[in-house]
């Protein structure tokens, strides 16, 4: 089971490998999960019939997205057109919580198991991160992409996503091995709370326990990758994730003694920060001007605004959101709770989308329109409010769980096992946080591998609940010694 858990993290990221198939660009993330979760199941029985019943009332809110998925496609005006597309969103959303019930099977509250995870994923994302870091750094020096992976989508059915995206400021962005920078980003998202851990972000304390999990290498791809992306959207997750790592080493340091570092940031952080302030500074007004695009999406909904016109290859993101906006305001407005049905935001684009989608001078026509660009944007066209209420509600659970982890084991400094849990458990809530933002502002796929992955991890802390109640129970009664975890 933990080599299947193994290679789940390590295929997470290979979008290209989903090219093999002919159906479904994502089939990876549901296919590799089924394998998964199977394993799951046999799991399950061999613990005589065990569930991890205290995972899934934590995510109950998923479940009952679920719930509401499939009620809002019975009920769908579109329901017969919708019904291939949306049978596959509900089957792809219930693998991928089976697969995070799943690792919390796994880990089961042994912390060598959770570490051994944790481990895996720094490393794939490092792995990611160092290939984007070459990538940046030849192609730059030769001023030509001679460093690129077309080859990839070639392999299967001549698929040309993975070709160089082009320069930003006179600099040749990475990509890796994903399609395009900013979905790079989200593949390094998922470790990328416990490398700004591992560097410092949450003081030496942080930076030496996390140590033997998160190696300096894969720290440094990560982080190298976030800088050499040239992506405004990565940007802002690493920002965010920062800001939440921050937030949750201040709130969770129960213990009234100062610990070591906590103070000022060592040097793998500056080292980071200067990498990922200078390369956009080098980027020039390129890169702060792609905000500028997102007015895009203002002009679409006001009608005194001058018709938009062509657009240019560089805001040809802004457009997809643009256009999808309006269709799944439509569809909000038309079946405000239920929406228009899962799988049904594709269908009802053609006859919804406005005339300024097709003003682009790449003749990239219906761009996004399988995932409506943003997951908020799908959820609302096709979840309407309750499932898009339900599907933030687990969120808000997922990222409670890695806080009360956080919060309950910050005291113990006596205890090494309960510091890893510490910090492990604020480097999730970053990851979290990253890959939620990632997800609700642009990448609109519900079972995408790296957010299950990552909310697998985190939903696997409950497992601890019994250590850590017993620390509230001594902290209670006044104890200074520590418990041990299992």
């Amino acid at each position: 089971m933990l080599t299947l858990a193994r290679i789940f993290i390590v295929l997470a990221p290979q979008q290209w490998l989903a090219f093999a198939t002919e159906t479904s660009r994502f089939f990876i993330s549901w296919a590799a999960g089924g394998v998964f979760a199977a394993a799951a199941g046999m799991l399950y029985v061999s613990r005589s019939w065990s569930l991890p019943w205290t995972t899934i009332r934590l995510a109950w809110p998923f479940l009952a997205f679920v719930l509401i998925g499939v009620l809002s496609l019975a009920t769908s005006p579109y329901f017969a057109a919708a019904l291939s597309k949306g049978a596959v969103q509900a089957v792809g959303i219930a693998t991928m919580l089976t697969v995070a019930f799943g690792f919390s099977t796994l880990v089961s509250g042994n912390l060598s198991v959770l570490m051994t995870l944790i481990k895996w994923s720094a490393a794939t994302a490092g792995v990611v991160g160092l290939i984007a870091v070459g990538q940046f750094a030849v192609n730059n020096i030769v001023r030509a992409p001679v460093v690129e992976f077309s080859f990839l989508g070639q392999l299967f059915g001549g698929f040309d996503e993975f070709g160089q995206r082009g320069t930003l400021g006179g600099l040749w962005r990475a990509t890796s091995i994903a399609t395009e920078p900013a979905r790079m980003c989200s593949y390094l998202s998922v470790a990328l709370g416990t490398a700004l851990v591992r560097v410092g972000l949450a003081g030496r304390d942080g930076a030496a326990v996390l140590r033997p999990y998160v190696p300096g290498w894969a720290a440094f791809g990560i982080l190298g990758g976030f800088a050499a992306s040239l992506s405004l959207e990565g940007y802002m997750a690493l920002i965010l994730a920062a800001v939440a790592i921050l937030i949750a080493r201040r709130r969770t340091r129960t213990h009234r003694a100062r610990l070591r570092g906590q103070r000022y940031i060592n040097w793998g952080v500056g080292a980071a920060a200067v990498a990922v302030v200078a390369i956009p500074f080098a980027a020039g007004p390129d890169l702060i001007g792609k905000l500028g695009t997102l007015e895009l999406v203002y002009q679409a909904f006001d009608p005194d605004a001058p018709q938009i016109s062509a657009v240019g290859r560089g805001d040809i993101s802004a457009l997809a959101i643009a256009a999808n906006a309006v269709v799944a305001v439509d569809n909000l407005e038309e079946r405000p709770l239920l929406g228009m049905g899962l799988g049904a935001h594709p269908v009802t684009y053609d006859d919804l989308v406005p005339d300024f989608a097709y003003n682009n001078e790449a003749g990239l026509n219906g761009l996004n329109k399988d995932d409506a660009a943003s997951l908020l944007l799908r959820l609302l066209s096709e979840t309407g409010l309750l499932g898009t209420l339900a599907f933030a509600a687990g969120a808000f659970a997922v990222l409670r769980q890695g806080w009360m982890v956080a919060r309950s084991c910050g005291g113990w400094h006596e205890d090494g096992r309960l510091m890893v849990l510490h910090f492990t458990a604020i480097g999730m809530i970053g990851s979290c946080t990253a890959l939620f933002f990632r997800n609700f502002s642009r990448d609109g796929t519900y079972f995408d591998a790296t957010l299950w992955e990552c909310i697998g991890l985190t939903l696997s802390l409950v497992s601890f609940a019994p250590a850590v109640g017993v620390v509230i129970a001594r902290r209670s009664a006044g104890r200074r010694a520590s418990p041990s975890l299992p």
